[in-house]
């Protein structure tokens, strides 16, 4: 049966020492955001000159926090070298954000690559994201993060996504205007760290593509954790 869709707004925007949960990171929140790549360098580079500001506006709102952006290309033929070198370089110019890129050398899937991805750094949140997906809000992460660190949720998505299942077990790709939800979509998703260190992440022995998002909602909600919705404007070309 679908949950009632918890939605949260902005009214967490602004962060306070009593909403943070990090408290021995005294208002420090260490982020590491995930994105998978498949041989297709157009759209990373667009993708970079899109989430390099963005995430560089995060710094300046919040000075304390830091991020790491690890870009995984899961395509064996592609070297990673068509990364665009001056969007690069534009990510280096905040030394409270890292940038790495790491190669596969077979494809791992989606969600064994991010399950490597994150046990490669220490975070407090782990933020996943497709790299064919635009955000038209610049403080789109602050809202993803903000019911985490109010300690509202353990799980968040987009509230203007898929989140719909059909009869048959399969992810509707459409989006739709019902206030309830099966899934929330893997295109965004933002994950307190501790819930990942204590209930895992994607499940790796799934048998079907493309339902690694939806295995983990369901997961998660039947360990009773919290999963909710943030409404952000966004465009997700789907052509990953």
């Amino acid at each position: 049966m679908a949950l009632h869709l918890v939605q949260f707004r902005a009214k967490w925007h602004h962060r306070t020492s009593e909403q943070h949960p990090f408290s021995s990171f005294h208002q420090k929140v260490k982020i590491h955001v995930s994105s998978i790549h498949f041989g297709k360098p157009e759209v990373t580079q667009s993708f970079l000159s899109e989430i390099a500001p963005q995430l560089r506006y995060h710094l300046d709102e919040f000075p304390e926090d830091s991020i790491r952006l690890t870009l995984t290309n899961n395509w064996p033929e592609k070297s990673g070298q068509n990364l665009n070198q001056h969007d690069v370089a534009e990510l280096c110019e905040n030394p409270r954000f890292d940038y790495e890129v790491e190669c596969n050398a077979w494809n791992k899937g989606f969600g064994r690559s991010h399950n490597e991805t994150y046990h490669l750094h220490p975070s407090d949140a782990f933020v996943l994201l497709n790299n064919d997906l635009f955000f038209r809000e610049k403080d789109w992460l602050s809202k993803m993060l903000a019911p985490i660190i109010a300690d509202e949720a353990d799980l968040v998505g987009l509230a203007n996504a898929p989140k719909q299942l059909f009869r048959n077990g399969h992810g509707n790709p459409h989006v739709t205007d019902s206030e309830s939800f099966d899934y929330l979509d893997g295109a965004a998703l933002a994950v307190r760290s501790e819930t990942i260190n204590k209930y895992g992440l994607f499940a790796e022995d799934l048998k079907v593509v493309y339902a690694e998002d939806s295995d983990l909602s369901l997961r998660y909600r039947q360990l009773n954790l919290r999963l909710g919705c943030v409404p952000i404007a966004h465009k997700h070309a789907r052509s990953t």
